[in-house]
């Protein structure tokens, strides 16, 4: 009764970091929603109180929520959670991942205003490298100067080498977490700690290439590559292979009758094999159900 209504409400997730062995939602993929509805409610409440803030101030807070982020990470390592608890505690709970979810309202505010008024003054924008890397600003954080004219095309060429730095080395962290831990494996949980020590970087970075596919410079590789057709595809089917991969990986498993690919060329062959079935899925199920739920215009709107 209590997995039946939990899951029911949405709610499971928000207790594991009272108790990390709470009752799992009865789907599978139930913690992902238990999360987004608590981001759906506090999002509107967040959003007037964020966009009051002064440019320097949001990148004040984005430095900040970094290292808050970082929080339930040095709560695991102390305490020596098993694999399970961990997930449950850093990836699967709405309050862990609350910090990350802010710092993306930040970079989307971030990136309105540097569309509406193609100005963002941001003083950590000239510190590139190590900052893109650990953000650091906060503690030698210049003010900024009324007297400085901004200069937006030298901004975005700024942001051009920051995006393609941040490009690279999240490639590189992705290929080390591929290489070195267990993603060859079909398991559905994650060898402990396996991926949490790239957890220093990547939030960041991300975040840096996110903001950058709309402040960097057009000449920018990063910019270039994930605008092109290939990945634009991708990331049209991207929520249904989410939806996908873990089922995948399962019945996969079952046909070959083994626990982990046998090298770099089985992982890429299902990789494919699992993108092709999400793009089917994306065009021919997703697509259509988001159709029909979407409301109908008013006929008078239809007639003007």
């Amino acid at each position: 009764v209590l997995v039946t209504v939990s899951t029911v409400l949405s709610v499971n997730s928000w207790w594991y970091v009272f108790d990390p062995n709470f009752p799992a939602p009865i789907a599978p993929f139930g913690w992902t929603i238990n999360t987004l509805l608590f981001f759906y409610l506090v999002f509107p409440v967040l959003l007037p109180r964020l966009k009051m803030l002064s440019d320097v101030n949001i990148s004040r807070l984005l430095v900040i929520l970094y290292y808050v982020q970082l929080v339930p990470f040095v709560y695991i390592w102390n305490l020596q959670k098993t694999p399970v608890e961990s997930h449950r505690i850093v990836t699967d709970n709405p309050f862990s991942r609350l910090p990350v979810f802010i710092m993306g309202m930040l970079g989307g505010i971030q990136t309105q205003r540097w569309e509406e008024n193609q100005e963002f003054q941001d003083p950590n924008e000239e510190r590139l490298f190590f900052h893109d890397f650990i953000p650091w600003g906060l503690f030698t954080f210049p003010s900024p100067r009324p007297d400085k004219q901004f200069d937006k095309e030298k901004s975005r060429f700024l942001w051009k080498i920051r995006t393609d730095f941040s490009f690279f080395l999240l490639l590189h962290v992705w290929i080390k977490i591929s290489l070195n831990y267990s993603i060859f494996s079909f398991s559905p949980i994650i060898s402990e700690f396996a991926d949490k020590y790239d957890q220093l970087t990547y939030v960041h970075i991300m975040l840096n290439i996110i903001i950058g596919l709309t402040r960097a410079s057009d000449s920018s590789i990063s910019k270039w590559t994930l605008s092109s057709w290939p990945f634009q595809k991708l990331g049209a089917a991207s929520f249904s292979l989410y939806m996908i991969h873990f089922q995948g990986r399962i019945i996969y498993s079952k046909i070959v009758n083994r626990s982990k690919f046998t090298g770099v060329a089985e992982m890429l062959m299902f990789g494919v094999m699992m993108i092709c079935i999400a793009y089917f899925v994306h065009k021919f199920i997703e697509n259509p159900l988001k159709n029909k739920l979407r409301h109908k215009k008013p006929k008078s709107h239809n007639a003007v």
